[in-house]
């Protein structure tokens, strides 16, 4: 789909398209506050059928895009780790590592940790205050998915 004839309408869907609010993105793209509200005015846009296929035809741009880019540097990334190891020097050797594990944590692979608090401050705790401390910090990651695949 082209751009939208009306430059306003167009401003306006490619704001909506990267998350604003839909009353933002109408002040945004220039058009004057009104009695009804910007709220009212912008839901009336968005009924719009060429309005409301541009911001979903931007959006999947978006997506792809972005799903483009970690594919891309993931392969740049595996590529230099192949390069490295048929070098086989230890230095090309720790550089394919470093690589690899950029790849991991692209992909979600692997996290970094650390540890937070200081040392011994869970040695008073009893078994019962440490799985409840375990517990309310598991509900942080609820939606996680790899979590759900352990249980």
């Amino acid at each position: 789909m082209p751009p939208l004839n009306n430059n306003r309408h167009e401003k306006f869907a490619n704001e909506v398209a990267k998350g604003v609010r839909p009353a933002d993105a109408y002040a945004k793209a220039g058009y004057a506050a009104t009695a009804r509200g910007n709220d009212v005015c912008a839901s009336r846009l968005l009924k719009d059928v060429n309005i409301s296929a541009r911001v979903e035809e931007l959006q999947e741009r978006a997506a792809t895009r972005t799903v483009v880019t970690v594919a891309g540097i993931t392969e740049d990334l595996l590529r230099i780790a192949a390069k490295a190891e048929a070098l086989e020097s230890p230095a090309a050797l720790n550089v394919a590592r470093n690589a690899k594990m950029d790849a991991a944590k692209l992909n979600g692979l692997v996290i970094d940790r650390k540890e937070v608090g200081a040392p011994g401050e869970f040695d008073d705790k009893s078994v019962d205050e440490l799985r409840k401390i375990v517990e309310e910090g598991a509900k942080k990651f609820a939606g996680v998915p790899f979590l759900k695949e352990m249980h």
